[in-house]
């Protein structure tokens, strides 16, 4: 039985995200590294050519390559396809915590005013529905891609 695409996707970002926010696994040995270099890059490829079937699954899948994106050697040749089904996903988002993270992997490869906005916007929203948590991690990601941009 095969591992479906959401599922995937939240493997992947589960991995990155131990080094995007933390509490990463120190690799000593290249070759260990290596692997997990290869891993990312060969989910970001399977998940970019697997038809998710419903825009929350198109939102986990898009999230997970971003992240993978953003601790792998950079391939940009993806990207471009990536934001461009993220802008067409977004509006359909009915999961507002997905959509920020989405949004705010999106500003980090396309930091874009508007944008920032949005996401500032969607962050209010949340905390005034008691979801400060959730956006917590999310809140911290855009504070620290928005002062690292400002130098």
């Amino acid at each position: 039985m095969t591992e479906s695409l959401t599922l995937q996707a939240r493997r992947i970002q589960g991995i990155t995200g131990n080094y995007l926010y933390g509490g990463a696994v120190s690799y000593t040995d290249v070759e260990q590294w290596k692997e997990v270099q290869q891993l990312l890059m060969r989910s970001i490829s399977e998940m970019l050519q697997a038809a998710p079937e419903c825009p929350e699954e198109e939102a986990e899948v898009l999230l997970a390559v971003l992240m993978a994106g953003s601790v792998t050697m950079r391939y940009p040749d993806y990207m471009d396809e990536v934001l461009q089904r993220a802008e067409k996903v977004l509006p359909h988002l009915q999961d507002k915590v997905l959509k920020c993270h989405l949004m705010v992997f999106c500003y980090g490869e396309c930091p874009d005013e508007l944008l920032a906005d949005d996401i500032y916007r969607l962050m209010d929203e949340l905390k005034d529905e008691g979801k400060e948590e959730e956006i917590r991690v999310v809140a911290e990601l855009m504070e620290n891609l928005v002062e690292s941009m400002s130098v």
